[in-house]
């Protein structure tokens, strides 16, 4: 299986399950992997792959990750693909597929498998891609060396130091909130746009800084990012991410999403949809605009 040429993912390498640092152990046990917190001989290895979602266009009120549908959804279809052609190859062997809710810590395995470095935004940075990539994994209870038998052109099979970007700080200089640091992720202004509840100096934040949903000031102030642009690698190929991108949200526009049954389908479903009415109400008294007396009932 070439991950590159069927799926559109170029960086990928497997890591033995013992060098990832376990934070949800229940979801190996779950999925049949075997996982004792207590051992040293924990068998099994980690496909970490890197899925990069930015399209390129102008950034608008939301979020880049968030302006197409939601990545789950393409991580589901991704394993519904992926995993019985593996199953095909090692027949019983297990193979399970995860992303975002992890038994694993996601950034730092990556960071192991060599796919990139981790800036002082927290955030995993590929030199192609930037910040810009989901990352999903596929947990195996098979050795990580068996790994190239089954995906062509993997980076590593084996750990390696996780490195840091050169600190350089552009990040936390171009955090609207952070005050120079973003080590508190509840100062973060996408962290903000998601509450259900601010208070009056967070709700200032918001309408100060005009964002409805999420924050990408500190990956779109990273030099990576910058040479990503300018070289067009940070574009992605993957068409799941080039499709239905809606990169900003009105009232009307969120209107026609509940009304069309789309709204389910974006990131940001797992709120309801007063929340981003109330910060396009918030961003909106705070520029002035017509929005603020037609919905300021919200």
């Amino acid at each position: 299986m070439n991950l590159y040429q069927d799926y559109g993912i170029k960086y990928a390498s497997a890591i033995p399950l013992s060098d990832c640092v376990i934070t949800r152990p229940y979801l190996l046990h779950r999925a049949g992997l075997m996982y004792d917190s207590n051992s040293n001989s924990n068998s099994g290895s980690v496909l970490i792959m890197l899925v990069p979602y930015y399209d390129g266009s102008p950034p608008g009120n939301i979020s880049v990750c968030s302006a197409p549908r939601d990545y789950h959804l393409y991580f589901n279809e991704l394993f519904a693909s992926i995993l019985p052609e593996l199953q095909r190859l090692m027949p019983g062997a297990i193979f399970c597929g995860f992303s975002d809710h992890s038994p694993i810590d996601e950034r730092d395995t990556a960071a192991k498998g060599g796919l990139g470095v981790i800036g002082r935004n927290r955030l995993l940075i590929n030199e192609e891609y930037s910040s810009f990539c989901f990352i999903g994994e596929i947990i195996s209870d098979i050795p990580a060396s068996d790994w190239p038998r089954l995906i062509t052109g993997l980076h590593s099979v084996t750990a390696q130091e996780v490195k840091r970007c050169t600190g350089c700080g552009a990040c936390e200089r171009a955090c609207p909130v952070g005050g120079g640091r973003t080590a508190d992720v509840s100062k973060c202004l996408s962290e903000l746009t998601q509450k259900k509840k601010l208070t009056p100096d967070e709700e200032k934040i918001v309408a100060a800084n005009g964002s409805v949903w999420g924050c990408d000031a500190c990956q779109f102030a990273c030099p990576m990012t910058k040479r990503a642009i300018i070289s067009g690698s940070i574009k992605t190929p993957i068409k799941f991410f080039r499709e239905n991108i809606i990169p900003t949200i009105t009232n009307e526009i969120l209107d026609d999403l509940i009304k069309a049954e789309e709204y389910s389908r974006r990131a940001y479903s797992w709120r309801e949809p007063d929340v981003i009415r109330r910060n396009i109400l918030l961003t909106s008294r705070s520029k002035g605009d017509e929005d603020y007396n037609k919905y300021s009932k919200y």
